[in-house]
């Protein structure tokens, strides 16, 4: 998994979302310092925040995770 990668996109959508790092750092339980570190690629990812951020991206949620060529898949419980 490239955490750059997914930090870049990550902030590619905050930013059209016209969010501050506060703003959806506050969305997602975590701290503005960790937003900042996730989207530098200088911390790894945990699952229940990578969800949350994939939530919080809405309809972009594929582009933020995986990128419009790697699809998240989906599940249904």
């Amino acid at each position: 998994m490239d955490y750059y990668d997914i930090g870049q996109r990550i902030r590619t959508l905050r930013r059209e979302k016209k969010l501050s790092q506060e703003q959806l750092a506050e969305k997602v339980w975590i701290s503005t310092t960790h937003m900042s570190h996730i989207e530098n690629g200088s911390t790894k990812l945990s699952l229940p925040v990578l969800v949350d951020l994939g939530g919080s991206a809405g309809r972009e949620r594929e582009r933020a995770v995986g990128g419009a060529e790697q699809p998240v898949p989906q599940c249904r419980l």
